[in-house]
């Protein structure tokens, strides 16, 4: 029987910043982890130049790497909520997608 685990996060980093060793580990021990990335991640930078699309575009892309370096199916899924306004989402809403 296969050992699953689902990864659910706000952000495109979160994995690996808090549970990337962790996460690593299983993946060697043969489990299979998915990833779950609630946030387009459009605010991930203090840069006012950036374009908020390039910027969840690129965070995106960098979550699909990160989850492949950590021995993560890099078939991340991004739910799309608006970055920073996450906690305003009706938690029924979050628990059916």
């Amino acid at each position: 029987m296969t050992k699953r685990v689902l990864v659910i996060v706000a952000h495109a980093d979160d994995m690996e910043f808090m549970a990337g060793g962790t996460i690593a580990k299983m993946a060697g021990l043969g489990y299979e982890i998915r990833e779950v990335i609630a946030t387009n991640n459009e605010r991930g930078t203090l840069d006012p130049t950036w374009d908020a699309r390039f910027t969840a575009e690129t965070r995106r892309e960098e979550a699909r790497r990160g989850a492949t370096v950590l021995g993560v199916d890099p078939g991340v899924e991004f739910l799309g909520y608006e970055d920073g306004r996450l906690t305003e989402t009706p938690l029924n809403e979050l628990r059916e997608r």
